[in-house]
């Protein structure tokens, strides 16, 4: 409905309200329609950081535009329209106090302060896109949210490079805190414990182990948790990976059966028997 012209610089010194940098990529005639009637308007196309548009003041007044809060309606050269006001999440804006340099793989605290307010005794402070495109991470917190107060950000810094955030920089939003709930003692799961399944291969493993081999061991029971059959003995199955063996056109070879002893015979047969009930073998007919 419009045509690109690319008049401005793929990048310049603007600033947005926020007081980010302004990625401008050029301009466009854009065509839209308010009941029947078309509207044509030459719109700089840049970052907003997830805003979808905004209409001028210089448009509203080339088309006798009206803009009525009180009943939500656009009037734009006699024909009006009613509006839907989509509902914002109230927040504030978090901003580094002084300039400061992040060296790279790092992690640094620094001074920030509240822009602005909100209608809660606690705000959590977000991470802006601005934050994570440049390969940061700004560690959420829950403080009270007075305009002006200063904070304290925890910033770690994920890549190869120090990276230098100017004073006044947008870092952060503050978003209202409705609730907060405790744990209690009694709740409270201590995550360095062992699943009783776990606990049983560890007390099974490691008698022979002095403490601090029996400790590392529980360390690794617990980062590889997940890799062990569950509590009901589930071995379970994954078809996310396949694995193919190049032979290379070698014939297969067949080896006679072992001899295995009657207690050897009943081990094996009790757990075959136990994995066809799980589903996890079939037997062939």
């Amino acid at each position: 409905m419009g045509h690109l012209s690319y008049d401005c610089p793929a990048k310049n010194d603007s600033k947005s309200a926020s007081g980010s940098s302004l990625i401008v990529f050029g301009k466009a005639d854009f065509v839209f329609k308010l009941g029947s009637h078309s509207f044509t308007q030459e719109t700089v196309v840049a970052t907003l950081q997830g805003l979808q548009g905004i209409l001028g003041i210089d448009f509203l007044s080339r088309h006798d535009g009206t803009l009525s809060f009180g009943d939500n309606t656009l009037q734009l050269g006699g024909h009006k329209v009613k509006l839907n006001p989509q509902p914002v999440s109230q927040c504030a804006h978090i901003r580094v106090s002084e300039t400061v340099s992040i060296p790279k793989n790092s992690e640094c605290y620094f001074a920030g302060y509240v822009d602005g307010e909100i209608d809660s005794k606690l705000g959590i402070i977000e991470p802006t896109k601005l934050v994570s495109n440049q390969g940061l991470l700004l560690a959420k917190t829950l403080i009270a949210p007075q305009k002006g107060r200063e904070v304290t950000l925890s910033v770690l810094n994920l890549t190869a490079k120090d990276i230098k955030i100017q004073s006044n920089t947008f870092v952060g939003s503050l978003h209202s805190v409705g609730q907060v709930h405790e744990i209690s003692e009694e709740n409270h799961v201590d995550s360095t414990q062992l699943p009783p399944y776990l606990q049983d291969v560890l007390d099974r493993t490691s008698n022979k182990l002095t403490p601090a081999q029996k400790s590392e061991v529980k360390d690794l029971l617990q980062e590889y948790q997940d890799l062990f059959a569950g509590p009901d003995g589930t071995l379970g199955n994954t078809k996310l990976v396949e694995h193919t063996i190049d032979t290379q056109g070698a014939l297969p070879i067949k080896i006679p059966p072992r001899r295995i002893s009657p207690g050897q015979k009943l081990v094996v047969e009790k757990e075959l028997d136990s994995m066809l009930e799980k589903g996890v073998i079939q037997r062939k007919l």
